[in-house]
């Protein structure tokens, strides 16, 4: 197990537990370690990719990865060494602000470091981190992460992935997705992701490139409108799999949507 570092006020310090002094020589030997290369692996990962790309957040998480199984910073000791890390060996004043102790961007790039770059890339480095910070999402089915890994010759756009968002927290809804096989539960997202295209398109062919504007209830509540199409979409589909999706969302959107 580790032997960790932590910021007090006034930029004190104190040991983390009750330390022998072998062991606060361990401590020292790892926060000079990171002292020394956490801005090394910053200035290089910036000068080769640029801030927040997917590669720099895989790249930095391997190096952490590393870190981690090296110096042995075990389960919940990542949330230490994390702000470790940020307080003591960071010298990126750009770095954005954690949301909390548990949803850190070091977590984040540790995370992403466990899957393949390729797989990484279908999707940009702010949808990784928006899927990241939805916790709710994660906390009901990590699963997820390997689906958006597993697709091949598509790359979701940030439109495409809010409007996905909308339809995976429908179909999670009362639902034990536990019991799903993988191949049962990719193909789910599957679904959702064309019936989320198919919003897009929908949207634009009958309200953008019309010129036209949704009803004043519906520019009001967007979201509520949104996870109705789903809703709606997912319970037919679920009574007929044998209906094609693009027809019943061209029927359920017109419904929704008041279109004649």
């Amino acid at each position: 197990m580790a032997k960790l570092i932590r910021k007090l006020d006034r930029d004190k310090k104190a040991y983390i537990g009750l330390l022998s002094p072998e062991e606060i020589r361990e401590a020292k030997k790892l926060q000079q370690f990171i002292q020394d290369l956490i801005p090394d692996i910053e200035t290089k990962l910036l000068n080769l990719y640029g801030k927040r790309s997917i590669e720099y957040a895989y790249e930095f998480g391997t190096v952490l990865k590393e870190i981690v199984e090296e110096f042995e910073v075990h389960g919940l000791q990542r949330k230490d060494f994390w702000k470790q890390i940020r307080d003591f060996a960071s010298q990126d004043k750009t770095r954005p602000i954690d949301r909390s102790d548990i949803r850190t961007l070091y977590e984040y790039y540790y995370i992403l470091a466990h899957y393949n770059l390729n797989g990484l890339n279908n999707m940009n480095w702010g949808e990784w981190s928006q899927l990241l910070d939805t916790r709710g999402v994660l906390r009901k089915e990590e699963r997820i992460i390997d689906w958006i890994v597993s697709l091949k010759g598509k790359k979701i756009s940030r439109d495409e992935f809010r409007i996905f968002m909308i339809g995976v927290r429908v179909f999670y809804h009362n639902k034990n997705t536990a019991v799903f096989e993988d191949k049962q539960l990719f193909a789910k997202y599957n679904e959702i992701l064309k019936i989320s295209i198919n919003w897009i398109k929908l949207y634009n062919q009958f309200f953008t490139q019309s010129g036209k504007e949704p009803t004043k209830a519906r520019k009001d509540k967007p979201h509520k409108y949104k996870e109705k199409y789903f809703k709606e979409v997912l319970q037919i589909r679920k009574g007929n799999k044998k209906l094609k999706v693009d027809e019943v969302c061209i029927t359920v959107f017109k419904a929704v949507y008041c279109i004649n």
